[in-house]
Formats: C-alpha cells, sequence, structure tokens
C-alpha cells in the first residue's frame, strides 16, 4: 500500500509555514534498503504544477534500481567495481553513503563471514579502475533472487548516463546482464529502461586499460533508443 503514502506536506514553525508544499519520496513497497528521506528546508524539493518535460536526454526520478540479472560464469557470488552517474549536463553526481543501497549488501551477510572489505560503500568510493579487493563490492546471489543496487536521492534527480565498471579480481563474478528502472517519478509509473543490457568481460585481471571495464549506459526518453 505504498499509494496510501503522504505525497506532499508543510512544515510549520510557531504556527509559521518553513517552506511551501513539500514533495515526499513514495516509498518502495518493500524493505530492501532504509527508505528514510532527509528533508532540508533549505534546498527542499517543492511540490510544483506539473509541466512539460524539458527537451533533455535524461530521466528524473527519486530512485534508480538497477538488477544484476546474471554474472559471468559464477553461480555464487556477483559483483562491481564501481558506478559513476550523470546528471543532464553530463557532470558527475558525487554519491554519498546514504545515496547507496545493495541486497544482499555484501558478503558480509552469510553467516561465516565478518569484516569482508568487498562492502557496498566500495561502489561510490571513486576507486574503479583496480584490482584491490578493498575498492571493490561483492554479493552473494541467493536462490530465485537477483542482487539489487538502490541509487537514492531525497529529491527528484535528473540521471542522463551511468557508468559501470566490472568486477576484476574474479572476472566470472562480474555482472554479465543488468536492468535498470527509475522508481518514484512525479509524472509516471515506474519502468524499465533498460530490461537486459550485457555488461562486457574482464579478459585480463591485470588489464591497464579501463575502458575494458567501463560500461556507459545513456538514460533516454522512455520512446527513444537506448546507447550504450
Amino acid at each position: 500500500m505504498a499509494y496510501a503514502g503522504v505525497r506532499c506536506a508543510q512544515f510549520y514553525l510557531s504556527s509559521r509555514p518553513l517552506v511551501g508544499n513539500v514533495l515526499l519520496r513514495k516509498a518502495p513497497g518493500y524493505v530492501f534498503f532504509d527508505f528514510v528521506q532527509d528533508v532540508h528546508f533549505d534546498k527542499c524539493q517543492l511540490l510544483r504544477p506539473l509541466t512539460a518535460r524539458p527537451n533533455t536526454r535524461s530521466i528524473n526520478a527519486f530512485i534508480y534500481q538497477i538488477r544484476l540479472l546474471s554474472s559471468w560464469g559464477d553461480e555464487f557470488y556477483i559483483g562491481l567495481n564501481g558506478i559513476e552517474i550523470f546528471n543532464r549536463h553530463n557532470q558527475q553526481i558525487k554519491l554519498k553513503h546514504q545515496n547507496i543501497a545493495a541486497f544482499p549488501e555484501s558478503v558480509n551477510v552469510l553467516p561465516n563471514v565478518v569484516g569482508d572489505p568487498r562492502s557496498s560503500e566500495k561502489l561510490i568510493d571513486g576507486v574503479n579502475d583496480t584490482t584491490k579487493p578493498s575498492h571493490m563490492w561483492l554479493t552473494p546471489i541467493f536462490p530465485n533472487k537477483y542482487a539489487r543496487i538502490f541509487i537514492i536521492f531525497d529529491a527528484p534527480t535528473f540521471v542522463s548516463q551511468i557508468s559501470i565498471y566490472n568486477y576484476r579480481k574474479n572476472p566470472e563474478r562480474g555482472v554479465r546482464h543488468i536492468a535498470v528502472t527509475p522508481l518514484s517519478q512525479r509524472t509516471t509509473s515506474s519502468y524499465s529502461v533498460a530490461k537486459s543490457l550485457r555488461v562486457r568481460r574482464i579478459k585480463r585481471e591485470n588489464s591497464r586499460f579501463p575502458c575494458e571495464s567501463d560500461f556507459k549506459l545513456c538514460l533516454l526518453h522512455r520512446r527513444k533508443k537506448l546507447h550504450f
């Protein structure tokens, strides 16, 4: 019943409104991550009348979900080196730990694993062209479930490109196919902008060429063609 949640709210201090109507994020309808939303009164997203979509090669949403549909051969683990997000001006969006979530979070959810450095925050630590496990993310593959990555914003955010760096330590644990879905959009229901895209496999563990692990997905209007 996520549709029963509050869409906009007003906040008062001593009977005086702090800002106008504040747009709130729709709950995802599941508990894969902590979906608390921070409201910053100095720069919060106000509810405005619906207008025509700007002529931009980007998508606007609160949450972007990346499903990892398959690996390059490993049946038990799947991982990535990193993720980069770009806005509609082709500028990289600096992500913080509250902007990223994964399910399963990492191999640390397994009963006999404690303190493994390959946790979800390594996806956005900025060290992507590496073979060091301390800058990678690895998670188990559970039966009949897809591993998921969520990019979460407190306000609707335009995204035009997602760069994905595949797992280098063990290439067979890299991601082979992904699906990208924007969630909690303001004007439309959620849909998959990329239902099953293939990500390149790393051929050499000690490669010096970042292009071998770089996968760029340009998110366009839902009726236009995808380029990657």
